[in-house]
């Protein structure tokens, strides 16, 4: 090997080491992605994600509600003050460390508005729900208690 190959050979590897070092820098964490898309979402009131979703679709959102329906990465939650004010969730727990949610948890979420979905009720009526990647959800109040058995109520805590 010469003393121009062996040279070439170690300058192809230290740019390769400043490109993983330049790569990974720029990324940010997941604190800093959080602070950022909370900086980016717009809360938007239910009557324009479901009136004009051109408007919104692909944009950052903020909303918050009552979980009506908890699926394994599918929530439907009631985001408004009249019924029917429902928005389709789609949200990975594990992937991002976020709380398993349960029917009745009052939370609040960042994410993604992706338009109109629709589904069908097992009537075949086509319901059709603003829909929302969530990248980040909280629970506005604390988890359920669980009362232990036999007890009529829980205790107050």
């Amino acid at each position: 090997m010469t003393k121009f190959s062996m040279f070439i050979g170690a300058w192809v590897a230290l740019l390769g080491v400043g490109a993983i070092v330049m790569v990974s820098a720029s990324m940010p964490s997941a604190a800093e992605r959080a602070a950022q898309i909370k900086l980016q979402a717009q809360e938007v009131p239910y009557w324009l994600l479901s009136g004009v979703p051109e408007q919104y679709q692909n944009k950052p959102v903020v909303l918050r509600g009552t979980v009506v329906q908890a699926m394994d990465n599918m929530l439907r939650v009631d985001v408004g003050f009249s019924i029917g004010d429902i928005v389709w969730v789609e949200y990975q727990p594990r992937a991002n460390n976020m709380p398993r949610l349960q029917q009745g948890d009052r939370i609040k979420f960042w994410g993604t508005y992706v338009g109109i979905s629709y589904y069908e009720t097992v009537f075949g009526q086509r319901i059709e729900v603003p829909h929302v990647v969530a990248e980040i959800v909280e629970p506005l109040r604390p988890a359920r208690q669980t009362c232990p058995p036999g007890t009529v109520a829980c205790p107050a805590s």
